[in-house]
């Protein structure tokens, strides 16, 4: 069974979450990648091991 995923907005295209993710204990699954024609999105785990989706319509 796969585990559920979580997704979230950022501020159109304000990455800077992704810049905290290993100091608050989390890892980064899956850099900054396209959804075309939705936008862009980054997977997490955090630090309670949920997988959570940032997703924005702009890369920057």
């Amino acid at each position: 069974m796969g585990l559920a995923l979580c997704p979230t907005s950022t501020a159109m295209g304000d990455w800077r979450a992704l810049e905290q993710v290993k100091h608050y204990g989390g890892r980064i699954e899956k850099t900054i990648h396209p959804l075309a024609p939705f936008g862009f999105r980054a997977v997490i785990r955090d630090s309670e091991g949920n997988r959570v989706a940032l997703h924005s319509m702009v890369m920057n």
